[in-house]
């Protein structure tokens, strides 16, 4: 899918979202449980300057800023209906220390080596290696554009989350389209060699979410049952990642987070 492609495709969704509710963004579980993961990579003492490569409604963005006020955060996105939202939870949070962009996540308008930290969430995976530019094309834009000793950190969906990748195999064998067009799943070991392949150093992978998969489908009016799976879920992860350190979320999250470091 071609990028012009997707920016339709978010352009029509983000509008659709233009009017909630600024506290149901921000405080959404998924929008939680994904700031959680990205928080605990920030370092306030290094990490000054921040680019969320695009961000989408900007609700991770205003998070960051809102916790960590001597950080100074960009926002990029290419939809501006996206950036209009963003700007609205800007002004509801009333931060001073975020701003929002128009740029191309394929050629994105800042300079080598500029950023301490460049991450995005729930964008690569939509670029198939089979076209160009794809989502290696976005990640290595990532890297030019981050500092020295900066981090890199993406978030997408895990193949191992099976709600979500057999409801999106189903909908491919029925000839129907996903609403969010093409999504690739990634597997742990996939994001593991390409943040090795490209020499960065620091690896750590964790997740979220795990039950987002089945709480997603019965959000898109499928049977109760799968909310009630959900509730299972959530009961049995908390079980299992206290015996297990956490091994359930990681392995089975909705969401992969990875994090590197640029030698």
């Amino acid at each position: 899918m071609s990028i012009n492609q997707q920016k339709t495709i978010w352009n029509r969704n983000w509008e659709r979202q233009n009017q909630i509710n600024p506290e149901r963004i921000l405080n959404s579980r998924f929008t939680q449980e994904a700031y959680r993961c990205l928080k605990s990579y920030i370092d306030e003492s290094k990490d000054k300057l921040i680019l969320e490569a695009g961000c989408g409604t900007g609700r991770l963005c205003c998070l960051l800023a809102r916790d960590f006020p001597n950080l100074q955060v960009i926002g990029m996105d290419i939809s501006p209906n996206s950036l209009k939202i963003a700007n609205r939870l800007k002004e509801y949070l009333q931060l001073s220390n975020v701003s929002f962009e128009t740029g191309n996540l394929f050629q994105m308008p800042y300079p080598d080596n500029y950023f301490d930290v460049v991450f995005n969430e729930g964008v690569i995976e939509h670029y198939s290696l089979k076209n160009k530019p794809n989502y290696i094309d976005a990640f290595r834009e990532m890297i030019r554009i981050t500092k020295r000793g900066g981090k890199i950190i993406i978030a997408v969906p895990n193949w191992y989350n099976f709600p979500h990748t057999l409801y999106k195999w189903t909908l491919n064998k029925l000839g129907k389209k996903f609403i969010y067009g093409y999504e690739k799943s990634f597997k742990h070991s996939e994001l593991l060699k390409l943040y090795l392949e490209y020499g960065l150093t620091e690896i750590e992978l964790s997740a979220f979410y795990p039950e987002h998969g089945f709480y997603r489908l019965s959000g898109e009016g499928f049977h109760k049952i799968f909310f009630l799976l959900g509730k299972m879920t959530n009961l049995m992860k908390s079980f299992l990642d206290t015996c297990f350190d956490g091994y359930f979320t990681k392995r089975f999250g909705f969401e992969i987070v990875i994090k590197g470091v640029k030698p």
